[in-house]
């Protein structure tokens, strides 16, 4: 079972160790951030990260990130 779990995980973590992933996803992040506050969604988008609903462990976080 160990064997087959490393053989699965072990291709991601090669993927993810690679600088050309982290470039990757930051724009892939970007893109759909862009598309998200260009779309229907995009009321519910602002409240996310404008609201006051998003505590961690009953911490509240300020207004902005």
């Amino acid at each position: 079972m160990k064997r087959i779990l490393l053989k699965a995980i072990n291709p991601l973590r090669i993927l993810i160790n690679d600088s050309r992933f982290t470039g990757l996803m930051l724009i892939a992040c970007t893109v759909l951030s862009m598309c998200l506050a260009n779309s229907g969604f995009a009321t519910a988008y602002k409240q996310f990260w404008h609201g006051d609903l998003v505590t961690l462990s009953s911490i509240p976080l300020p207004r902005t990130f």
